[in-house]
């Protein structure tokens, strides 16, 4: 016999599964509109803290991992539902959706803090950008051009601090800061010479 699903999609489903157990749910809509409490989530993770699976089930799950990836058609439907389901769900995943958000800030390769600003002129393919230069935006109100170099003062690429950028118009006057013969020392800008070092 025909039922509509409990969760009020208004999808239709038989009332028994295949080893004749009854149903409510079309499968995986179970959940739908449910969520943990806080204290439940506290307590699951402290259940699974300090816990890894036995060799024997990690083999299985291996085998069970190549078995999928062995079959290159069922992959390419997976993926294939995958991309339909995130096309018609966009940014459900996305920014502070996102079940492993953090906050928005990521490290670059080369010691930069990157921050989450999606839609941002520079942002990079994931939506970031490197803060140092967002940190300057704001407190000059406008977007950097391309070219304009925002340069740590002491040296430390974390420090972000607005009292700790200098914004440089180009590549080469940045260059002139990290080039000996031109006598630019950290002291000299931590000492508050600018004016007189780019003089």
């Amino acid at each position: 016999m025909e039922i509509l699903c409990a969760c009020g999609c208004g999808q239709h489903l038989s009332d028994q599964d295949a080893q004749g157990r009854i149903r409510h749910f079309v499968l995986g809509h179970a959940m739908r509109g449910r969520h943990h409490s806080a204290d439940a989530r506290r307590k699951i993770g402290a259940a699974g803290q300090g816990r890894h699976p036995s060799p024997e089930t990690r083999e299985r799950m291996k085998a069970s991992s190549r078995l999928v990836n062995a079959d290159p058609e069922r992959r390419a439907r997976h993926s294939v539902r995958t991309r339909e389901w995130m096309a018609a769900h966009p940014g459900i995943y996305s920014g502070s959706n996102h079940p492993q958000w953090s906050g928005g800030m990521t490290m670059a390769t080369g010691g930069y803090v990157l921050e989450w600003c999606r839609g941002h002129p520079g942002a990079n393919r994931s939506g970031h950008v490197l803060q140092h230069r967002l940190v300057m935006e704001r407190h000059l109100g406008r977007i950097l051009a391309s070219d304009e170099v925002v340069h740590h003062i002491d040296g430390d690429k974390t420090n972000n601090e607005i009292a700790n950028l200098l914004l440089l118009s180009s590549q080469a006057e940045h260059a002139r800061f990290h080039d000996p013969k031109f006598g630019r020392r950290p002291s000299d800008l931590l000492s508050g010479r600018v004016e007189e070092v780019l003089a």
